[in-house]
């Protein structure tokens, strides 16, 4: 069992430092990396090819392996919205050949209705790649050497809460409405009309909950 015990937040990244150094400095060599090592097409269940394609019919442009390679690249380089991921596909010719997209590339209203109307298929893709990275880890570890120091990683379990929201003061809305509020206030009685309210009341917010440190 791994980070039971932890209250820290672990990510992919931060475990393998090499992996965030090449997406942040070598962007290049990462989507090579990943060109030459991971197939999207062995993880996409049937089900999904099914629907997809049968959604699309004949007037598809692009193909299924190609959206969901937009998508892991969005993930992994941080791109927080679709119509930033256009544009690095308009002018990064890396990326369009990672994602096999040779003569057109897809605009942000197909990307939002693709991740909106096959949300149920992405989930299952997620899903199915939990056996086959298992199988991978447990044939990493029966490579290894009897004395190597990375034995039994493989058993090691990490939780990924990331997708957690809990319910607390700090996460409703209204909390952050108030400060803002609060802070407008103080605009006035300061009279300063480079005081921006909004930049302060976000900066104003708490870093954990108050109920627990914990809750971040």
């Amino acid at each position: 069992m791994f980070c039971l015990s932890d209250f820290k937040q672990l990510n992919f990244s931060g475990q393998l430092p090499e992996l965030n150094t090449l997406s942040y400095q070598h962007p290049v060599k990462l989507l090579k990396l990943l060109e030459e090592n991971f197939d999207i097409n062995a993880f996409i269940p049937k089900s999904f090819t099914d629907r997809y394609y049968s959604e699309l019919g004949r007037d598809r442009n692009f193909s299924l392996a190609s959206v969901l390679s937009l998508l892991i690249v969005m993930h992994i380089f941080k791109i927080p919205t679709t119509s930033l991921l256009c544009i690095f596909l308009a002018l990064s010719s890396d990326i369009r050949k990672f994602c096999e997209l040779d003569r057109q590339i897809p605009d942000e209203t197909f990307i939002s209705r693709f991740k909106t109307t096959f949300e149920k298929q992405i989930e299952e893709l997620f899903n199915s790649m939990t056996l086959k990275i298992i199988q991978i880890c447990d044939d990493i570890d029966e490579s290894l050497l009897k004395n190597s120091p990375d034995i039994g990683l493989n058993s090691m379990l990490i939780y990924d809460t990331s997708g957690l929201k809990p319910k607390v003061k700090e996460n409703n809305p209204k909390t952050l409405v108030s400060e803002i509020n609060k802070q407008k206030a103080f605009a006035k009685v300061i009279n300063n009309k480079d005081f921006n309210p909004y930049a302060a009341a976000y900066k104003n917010m708490p870093k954990f909950a108050h109920r627990s440190f914990r809750l971040k």
